[in-house]
């Protein structure tokens, strides 16, 4: 899906998941929370089964989701080859290095 679509979408649902991986990359994932915001859908921050490379991502993200589900290599991949965010006590903890902060495992 990409940002275009949502419009089409305002009588069917109330807001729009936001999955990196499965709408066309970072410049799509960015423009679809102004759009759905401009016609008052909500916007939820998700991922798929995703390495540590593809939840990072986000972080370079303006704030504009009030949801997230942003824990799929934690929960589903068990050779993560990269460190990226992290979980603890229930709070995602960003990489403070440069970029994305993502390192080889």
């Amino acid at each position: 899906m990409s940002a275009s679509a949502i419009p089409q979408l305002v009588d069917a649902y109330d807001g729009v998941n936001v999955k990196l991986d499965k709408c066309g990359g970072i410049q799509q994932a960015l423009r679809m929370p102004y759009v759905a915001k401009s016609v008052g859908m909500k916007t939820m921050l998700g991922c798929m089964v995703s390495s540590s490379v593809s939840v990072t991502v986000p972080r370079i993200f303006p704030c504009w989701s009030t949801m997230l589900t942003l824990m799929a290599n934690l929960l589903l991949i068990a050779n993560d080859p990269y460190g990226g965010v992290q979980v603890r006590q229930g709070k995602l903890i960003l990489p403070s290095d440069p970029g994305l902060g993502i390192k080889p495992a």
